[in-house]
């Protein structure tokens, strides 16, 4: 199957993934994303208001120090730039890396997530074990991690790119795509781990099936660029990007063995 039919396959189990929990009674799993959302802003605004204190608290911008003409503005200035400004900065940094720390973060939940998908589908039952449980969040976290340190190195190729006259104009959309392209890869290892699949072997399977890859991760990284909403939103499509990922590597899976079938009956 080549890539274009991939992408659409990607995206049509994406379209049914939302019917498909509720119908199967998944729904519940949104809560957690709520209240992972309610720990994370409150931890980072708590983090950001202790930093900001720690830096109103230098002698350097208490107001005696700013005894000059237009001083008490420029200090009043200062205390409110800080005070924006690092909340600001806070939502930046978690829009940029929060899709990979809600990755971290839910992997236990979308260890589940796929592992129900497949039961669901195939009917298959995978006893529940609470050591290869550990194993699958830990996989989840490394795979996370991993993706995350060869995405940041090709983001600094991408960088210099854009430095090229007119290739350097494509350098945003080839950052979006490499981005969508290990977002996939997460959501599919968790497929692949009950395969067996080392890391390497995932690697490789994923990069035969880059289409589902990238059309599952385009969309969870859609989400992600949304103004102010995006970071709070990344919970609740990390949960349906893993259903829709396990839904296209199944049927993937299947059209692949009918293929084999014929040769082996022949």
């Amino acid at each position: 199957m080549n890539v274009l039919h991939q992408l659409s396959l990607g995206l049509k189990a994406f379209r049914k993934a939302i019917p498909f929990i509720f119908k199967h009674k998944m729904g519940w799993l949104f809560l957690i994303p709520i209240a992972l959302n309610i720990v994370l802003f409150s931890a980072g605004f708590a983090s950001i208001g202790s930093l900001i204190e720690l830096i109103l608290a230098e002698d350097w911008i208490q107001k005696e120090n700013w005894n000059f003409w237009g001083g008490e503005y420029l200090n009043e200035s200062l205390y409110w730039i800080i005070q924006i400004g690092m909340r600001i900065l806070f939502f930046i940094l978690f829009a940029y890396f929060g899709g990979f720390i809600v990755l971290i973060l839910l992997s236990p939940v979308l260890a589940y997530v796929s592992e129900r998908t497949e039961k669901t589908i195939k009917q298959t039952d995978y006893p529940f074990q609470f050591s290869q449980f550990l194993k699958d969040i830990w996989r989840g976290i490394l795979v996370a991690v991993r993706n995350f340190g060869i995405e940041m190195l090709w983001v600094g190729i991408t960088f210099l790119i854009a430095f090229i006259p007119i290739i350097g104009w494509f350098s945003p959309l080839l950052m979006f795509f490499v981005s969508s392209y290990f977002y996939g890869f997460s959501f599919i290892d968790y497929y692949n781990e009950r395969r067996k699949y080392n890391v390497a072997q995932s690697a490789r399977y994923v990069r035969k099936q880059k289409g589902i890859a990238i059309s599952i991760g385009a969309l969870y990284a859609s989400t992600l660029i949304i103004p102010i909403i995006g970071s709070t939103l990344a919970g609740f499509m990390a949960i349906i990007a893993t259903v829709g990922a396990t839904m296209a590597t199944l049927e993937m899976s299947d059209k692949e063995n009918e293929a084999v079938t014929p040769k082996l009956d022949s």
